[in-house]
């Protein structure tokens, strides 16, 4: 196996991406703030009930991934959308990363204005770090609007997509 201690910046770099990534795989739920500085590296990741810092001066890469024993116990996703006060339900970003309305470029979007979803219906995806993260919805509810382009960079907590109540039928 190669010596996994970095011996310039941009290996040092590659090693802490590949540090933080596996300590998302290992989390229960994205976090709020990520921050990775490279002079005399720090990495800090901030969950929204609790906050996780790791700082290391040599960066040691793990070789595998953390047996499922030392992984932490799945717990359910925190709601990511809240009621507006002008009725609509905001689908918000669970995390800083950069939103897409479909799986690959070129595809159909998940959904489109004036489509009906269901509670877990995936409507975009969030990618951080590489990783594709779903955005889906928390109830059900009609498409409004679209509250960012496609393949647009967002922070934490942004409105992506306004829904609406349905409509009982009569």
């Amino acid at each position: 196996m190669d010596d996994p201690t970095p011996t310039n910046a941009d290996s040092l770099l590659q090693a802490v991406c590949r540090s933080v990534t596996s300590l998302l795989a290992a989390a229960p739920a994205p976090p709020r703030r990520v921050s990775v500085r490279a002079g005399t590296i720090a990495v800090e990741l901030e969950w929204p009930d609790t906050a996780v810092t790791a700082v290391e001066q040599p960066v040691s890469v793990p070789s595998s991934a953390a047996p499922e024993a030392a992984r932490p116990a799945a717990s359910a996703p925190e709601p990511i959308g809240r009621e507006g006060e002008n009725g609509f339900f905001y689908i918000r970003a669970s995390t800083v990363g950069t939103f897409y309305r479909a799986p690959e470029p070129g595809a159909r979007p998940f959904v489109a204005e004036g489509d009906e979803v269901r509670p877990g219906q995936q409507l975009g995806i969030l990618e951080a770090m590489k990783m594709m993260l779903p955005v889906a919805a928390d109830r059900a509810g009609r498409v409004a609007e679209f509250l960012v382009e496609n393949a647009t960079p967002v922070e934490f907590d942004a409105p992506l997509i306004a829904l609406t109540a349905l409509e009982p039928i009569p």
